[in-house]
């Protein structure tokens, strides 16, 4: 074998791994990955209809807007959790669940994410599509929901 082949063999690794548009090495595909998997466990936990496991995917801070009858309201994660509960309840009684779900839009910065997702819901032979957005934070505890309009 000619000498200069490791040496080539060398250069071609670096050059592979240096590719800044190589997803699975840079920070941002570990990022989109992070957040598509953060939206699986939202859909996994809400099919679940598991209160805890989907508050905890909200940050402290997080604000919620959640439909009153005469308008928006914005609440906290702890005033959040009843009407969480109460809305899982009637997902249940319903036989509602989510069948699939789509993330249309995702914009991000190192430490925040804009994200719009649509979701088709199923109860009995009838199905629903509707679209949200979130506004992401990453934390010490990995990306984390700020913001909810879902």
């Amino acid at each position: 074998m000619p000498r200069f082949m490791p040496i080539l063999a060398a250069l071609i690794i670096l050059a592979t791994l240096a590719d800044p548009d190589r997803p699975a090495m840079t920070a941002q595909g570990n990022d989109r990955a992070a957040i598509s998997g953060l939206i699986s466990r939202y859909i996994a936990c809400f099919n679940a209809r598991d209160t805890e496991c989907l508050l905890d995917l909200y940050a402290d801070h997080a604000r919620i807007k959640v439909d009153d009858l005469s308008e928006d309201e914005w609440v906290s994660v702890d005033s959040y959790a009843p009407r969480l509960q109460k809305k899982l309840d009637d997902y249940e009684e319903r036989g509602a669940r989510i069948t699939s779900h789509d993330i249309e839009e995702l914009r991000m910065s190192d430490r925040r994410a804009e994200i719009v997702i649509s979701v088709t819901a199923e109860q009995s032979i009838f199905s629903k599509s509707f679209s949200g957005s979130f506004g992401l934070a990453k934390t010490s505890r990995g990306w984390r929901i700020t913001r909810d309009e879902f």
